[in-house]
């Protein structure tokens, strides 16, 4: 907000969203957006706000290294969308605004699996940097170590075997960044799906042995039409997403997201 209290543009979008009560089947939409990062980082920020601290981290994991780039305020340098969304897990404010506040518990959980998230993203980038270990990630059968862990197990070590490489996106057949690995745990015979900074070759790790930036949980699987702040399912109509989506692409890109 300004010295004027007359609110910005962004949260003026805010506003409307609360409004249309939007479910997580739309949220995941305007979160997947191709038109404009501005609609995806809008939709950050709405569930900064509104959605359940607990779920935050399900919501933001698998874009926080997202490099689409973005302009967050006026004269500014361009920052990426991932940044934007790890700085709203990690700072209390917001442009001269404050955020909900974390539970403390909560908070500090987030920190460990921005640490965790760290790693797996160094780690991938210096697999991509090794030809031979890439090579070797995707032949069918490689036996590699992979992280795995769920909501009674911290991430941990295991050994494992490639089953399939994963190179295209499966709801919309887009070639991935990077590729993902079907993998089996001999130890235990599940199997998993893995990202490139969760595996490593052989002999790297400890078998059993934890990350050294500490634990993380998978995300649960969410339900498309449970809504984010609760009420009917219906009630954010078709024609009304897309008019807000509309509002949010004419606006203009360098007032959207600054709150000031």
């Amino acid at each position: 907000m300004c010295a004027s209290k007359s609110p910005s543009t962004a949260f003026c979008l805010l506003l409307r969203l609360f409004t249309l009560r939007c479910t997580e089947k739309q949220m995941s939409l305007m979160l997947e957006h191709v038109d404009s990062p501005y609609i995806r980082c809008i939709g950050f920020l709405y569930l900064r706000y509104a959605a359940e601290p607990s779920t935050l981290w399900s919501w933001y994991e698998q874009y926080l290294y997202d490099e689409e780039p973005v302009q967050i305020r006026q004269g500014k340098a361009d920052t990426t969308v991932g940044e934007y969304i790890r700085s709203l897990l990690e700072d209390l404010e917001y442009y001269g605004t404050r955020l909900p506040r974390l539970p403390l518990t909560l908070e500090r959980q987030f920190k460990v699996k921005l640490l965790q998230a760290e790693r797996v993203e160094e780690r991938a980038k210096q697999h991509e940097k090794n030809t031979a270990a890439m090579e070797y990630f995707q032949k069918l059968g490689s036996r590699l170590q992979a992280l795995y862990g769920d909501e009674e197990n911290p991430v941990t070590w295991y050994d494992a075997v490639v089953d399939r490489v994963i190179l295209r996106d499966a709801e919309s057949g887009e070639l991935l960044k990077r590729p993902k690995f079907q993998v089996t745990f001999p130890e235990y015979g599940n199997t998993e799906i893995v990202t490139l900074g969760e595996v490593d070759l052989p002999g790297s790790h400890t078998a059993g042995s934890a990350p050294a930036s500490g634990s993380d949980v998978r995300s649960p699987v969410r339900e498309e039409t449970k809504e984010i702040v609760g009420g009917d399912t219906d009630t954010m109509k078709g024609t009304e997403e897309e008019v807000a989506i509309r509002m949010i692409v004419d606006v203009g890109l360098e007032t959207l997201i600054v709150a000031i």
